[in-house]
C-alpha cells in the first residue's frame, strides 16, 4: 500500500467543518440556560406563600445621619436631631373626622380640609401629617389614643448659636440682617 500525502485543509475548509460543532454547542449552552430559568420559574410560581407580610413602618436602614459641621476651632456649627414625625395609615383609621378634631387641637396649624381629603382615600397606606415635632407634642398627641396614627423618628437639621452668629459676621464685609454679606463701601 503506497502512502498517499494528506492534504493540508486551507482555512475555510476548517472553519466550514467547525461551524457546525460551534453552533451545536451555543444551542446547547442556550438550551440549558433557558431550561434552568423555566424550572426555577415554575417552581416559584408552585410554591404554595403561607403568609404575606408588609412592613409600612420599618425604617430602610438604620440611621442616614450626616457628620456634625464645625469650624476651624472645632465648635460645633450644626448637627443632627432626632424628631418624631406624624403620620397616618388612612386605611385603618376609624373615624376620620374625630382624628382631624383632634389633632387641630393640639396642632392648631393643620390645614383641616386638606387632611380630611388626604385621610378619605382608604387605598392610600402612609400619608404625613406633620415632620420635626417636639417631644412634647408628640406625647400630646400619643396621649390621644387615636388608632391608625404612628410615628416615625427622623434627623432633623438642627444649627447652634455659633453658626447663626456666624451668619451676620464677615471680615472686611458689613452683615446684613438676612444673612448675606456685602461689600464695604
Amino acid at each position: 500500500m503506497i502512502d498517499t500525502p494528506a492534504r493540508a485543509l486551507t482555512a475555510s475548509e476548517r472553519q466550514r467543518r467547525r461551524a457546525p460543532v460551534v453552533n451545536g454547542l451555543l444551542i446547547g449552552g442556550a438550551v440549558v440556560a433557558f431550561s434552568a430559568v423555566g424550572i426555577q420559574v415554575l417552581n416559584l410560581g408552585m410554591t404554595a406563600r403561607t403568609h404575606m407580610s408588609m412592613a409600612v413602618a420599618e425604617p430602610v436602614a438604620t440611621s442616614f445621619s450626616r457628620p456634625d459641621i464645625i469650624d476651624r476651632n472645632g465648635r460645633l456649627l450644626a448637627t443632627d436631631v432626632e424628631a418624631p414625625s406624624l403620620f397616618a395609615d388612612p386605611a385603618i383609621l376609624l373615624d376620620r373626622d374625630e382624628v382631624v378634631e383632634k389633632l387641630t387641637t393640639v396642632l392648631p396649624g393643620l390645614d383641616q380640609n386638606d387632611l380630611r381629603a388626604q385621610l378619605a382615600d382608604k387605598t392610600r397606606r402612609f400619608v404625613w401629617i406633620r415632620r420635626g415635632l417636639s417631644p412634647k407634642t408628640a406625647q400630646k398627641i400619643h396621649d390621644l389614643g387615636l388608632p391608625g396614627l404612628a410615628f416615625r423618628r427622623e434627623l432633623q437639621p438642627h444649627l447652634t448659636v455659633a453658626f447663626r452668629e456666624r451668619r451676620h459676621r464677615s471680615i472686611g464685609r458689613k452683615a446684613r440682617p438676612d444673612g448675606l454679606a456685602m461689600p464695604l463701601e
